[in-house]
């Protein structure tokens, strides 16, 4: 079992390494003190419109999907199912520019629509990505162009990820999940029309929320929901603080380097700059390595506790042989785990604690953590459990 250290927020201290005896008894772990998310915004419904055309193409619908297909790999290097998936039958979610198409089966050709929230100051760029679909499957040009019914929006920061998002609709209002390399989330509804849109904010375990629906009602209803679900007990954010480390110092070489080369800009002589001396001085300084050595191995989490339960535990897990493709693996392998303390009153608005834990270094790979309750008896009780992807610098979730 890993030995587990916890400190307050900034510069934590770090324990000793893994392979050690199972070390005494380590008191309670510290918490970090929580931020509370921002709340919601309704944007102002009549600047936003959904801008509609629509065409008929003279290619069948098999020829259309090749077309299409050859398009987005070469315009975005995706293939046809991740950049437009299907939503409904013949209706399909565009990723890249954020829009609805439908498709309707003529006796000659395909009758399409395309359908795109879109703001006042936007209105000409989104008709152009219209102009340049259309003109991709042979429709006849120019193309009309409507605002058919005004959108509302709500938008604001969310404990929570796009699963998260999904799980707290799934009852209420029923989206599709759709993954994306342009959003940490898209969830979509085609009747009625919901687009929402998540993006980290910042914070560990914080995500900014932009929800647009047909009425302002149900974009409310939505967020509503949202926010009800961010107060769970459960997991929010994994990271590794030396890989936090690395990219900060790393942004600060480029910085200084970027500020030195436009205060020597004006004299005749400029110096070449090499990054990596920056970087290494950088890593010399005494503040500097005291701090890498602290972060080495050092994991942390974002949670909320159930306080049905007194006591509970954090459980980091290695999936060994993990394949992306179906999510099968061939065991799960202990790693560490941390005795979280008992949960204490907080106010609604509160964010999660943080827990930090050392563990050996992890390689790129699968991981899961397990947030359980003890159920007396010396049963576990699982409250929560995430299962994220690690490239050596970043854990996604999966």
């Amino acid at each position: 079992m890993a030995a587990m250290a916890q400190t307050p927020p900034q510069t934590p201290p770090k324990p000793a390494p893994l392979n050690a005896p199972r070390p005494a008894p380590k008191p309670a772990p510290q918490v970090v003190p929580p931020l509370a998310p921002q709340t919601a915004a309704v944007a102002a419904a009549p600047r936003l419109v959904l801008l509609t055309s629509r065409f008929r193409s003279p290619l069948n619908s098999a020829t259309l999907m090749q077309r299409l297909a050859a398009y987005y790999d070469e315009q975005v290097g995706r293939n046809l199912a991740l950049a437009m998936p299907e939503v409904a039958p013949n209706r399909r979610f565009e990723i890249w520019h954020d829009m609805w198409i439908e498709f309707e089966p003529l006796a000659e050709g395909t009758g399409i629509t395309l359908k795109r929230p879109t703001a006042a100051d936007s209105t000409r760029i989104a008709k152009g990505w219209m102009l340049e679909f259309a003109g991709r499957l042979e429709a006849p040009l120019p193309l009309e162009f409507q605002e058919t019914v005004p959108l509302h929006m709500v938008e604001g920061e969310f404990w929570g990820a796009r699963h998260d998002a999904e799980l707290a609709l799934a009852a209420t209002t029923p989206m599709q999940s759709l993954p994306s390399w342009e959003h940490a989330g898209v969830l979509v509804s085609s009747s009625p029309l919901v687009l929402i849109a998540i993006a980290p904010a910042g914070q560990h375990g914080v995500h900014h929320v932009t929800v647009t629906a047909e009425s302002a009602a149900l974009a409310r209803q939505i967020w509503s929901t949202l926010q009800r679900t961010s107060s769970r007990p459960g997991l929010y954010a994994a990271w590794s603080e030396q890989a936090e480390l690395e990219a900060e110092l790393k942004a600060n070489a480029r910085s200084q380097n970027d500020t030195l080369a436009v205060t020597s800009s004006s004299a005749v002589y400029i110096p070449q700059i090499d990054p990596g001396r920056t970087e290494q001085k950088l890593r010399e300084d005494p503040e500097m390595r005291n701090r890498m050595v602290a972060a080495q191995g050092q994991y942390s989490v974002k949670y909320r506790l159930d306080p049905r339960y007194p006591k509970s535990s954090l459980v980091w897990l290695e999936l060994t042989s993990y394949n992306k493709a179906d999510g099968k693996f061939a065991a799960e392998r202990l790693l560490g785990e941390a005795n979280l303390p008992a949960p204490k009153p907080a106010a609604a608005t509160a964010g999660p604690l943080t827990v930090r834990i050392k563990l050996p270094a992890l390689s790129p790979g699968a991981y899961r953590v397990k947030l359980q309750g003890d159920g007396g008896s010396g049963s576990a009780v699982r409250i929560d459990e995430r299962t994220y992807w690690f490239d050596g610098k970043v854990f996604e979730e999966m």
